[in-house]
């Protein structure tokens, strides 16, 4: 059996699935529940509250931080046939509009 709709497929299992469910459920018998005596625990005393001084706090001593350390400048050796780096290329805005269409 070949079923083309989906809402009717769904449907039937949406029921099949209710039909099972509901007779799984069968009633309990009733359970009497005696309850328990409540018994009050006497209460404890107040305990007296002692107020302590605050501690004194000593100022941190101040850091010490080491002398920068003074290095040489790092030399740079020249490329062969490129010459030397002489930092960031700009670009050019001419050359980029071939680029764009």
């Amino acid at each position: 059996m070949k079923i083309k709709n989906r809402h009717v497929a769904m449907a039937i299992l949406i029921a099949g699935l209710a039909a099972t469910g509901c007779s799984q459920q069968q009633a309990a018998p009733p359970v009497e529940t005696v309850p328990e005596p409540v018994i009050e625990a006497p209460q404890p005393e107040p305990v007296p509250v002692i107020e302590e001084p605050a501690p004194i706090v000593q100022p941190a001593p101040p850091v010490q931080r080491p002398r920068p350390v003074h290095r040489p400048p790092v030399k740079v050796p020249p490329v062969k046939a490129k010459g030397n780096y002489r930092g960031a290329v700009p670009i050019d805005r001419r050359a980029m509009q071939q680029y764009q269409y």
